[in-house]
């Protein structure tokens, strides 16, 4: 099996995350792509009122109906801060020594990897696949995704939904209406 590891706050998740991921599965030949939301980000704070159920209702939202995605709880069930080493040893484990793993980061995480806890033990845990984004040099890592870059960023949704702006075409519809019935980030 080829699995991609898809981590990030999905604060919230957006198309960007989604087109990567897609591109990804098809580019990679993946069997699935796993989403795992963050319990707590070691070098980042989640910023907006958004919980952790409901950053996980969002992106159960954002997948339904979408073959070959998943998510797994295994970051906020753990508690605590979210070590990439860590969550990429759960996944080997629950996956086993035959399956290869994919971790995919956008090139904005990738120029930070030698500060990552155990970072020269991630890079045998799995393939690194760097996905393009806007502003962002591509660094040398083990794997560029070949794909358009998508300028969407999680704090500019949140900014456009506290100032009255549309998000039309940056967040899927179902998870729009969940942000403003449930009054986030205004």
């Amino acid at each position: 099996m080829r699995i991609g590891i898809l981590g990030g706050t999905f604060n919230p998740v957006h198309n960007g995350h989604l087109y990567i991921a897609q591109e990804a599965r098809k580019k990679l030949s993946l069997n699935k792509v796993v989403f795992v939301p963050a319990h707590i980000p070691p070098h980042k704070k989640i910023k907006g009122n958004a919980t952790a159920i409901n950053r996980v209702r969002m992106l159960k939202l954002a997948l339904k109906r979408r073959k070959g995605f998943s998510f797994s709880l295994y970051e906020i069930r753990k508690k605590g801060v979210s070590y990439s080493v860590d969550t990429l040893k759960y996944f080997r484990k629950k996956y086993g020594k035959h399956t290869k793993l994919f971790f995919i980061i956008g090139s904005d995480w990738a120029g930070g990897l030698k500060g990552w806890k155990k970072a020269q033990e991630l890079a045998r845990l799995a393939v690194f696949v760097i996905a393009p984004r806007p502003g962002f040099k591509r660094k040398k890592v083990v794997k560029t995704l070949r794909i358009a870059r998508k300028d969407i960023s999680s704090s500019e949704i949140r900014k456009r939904v506290k100032n009255g702006k549309a998000v039309k075409n940056l967040i899927p519809k179902s998870v729009a209406k969940y942000i403003y019935r449930k009054k986030i980030y205004l």
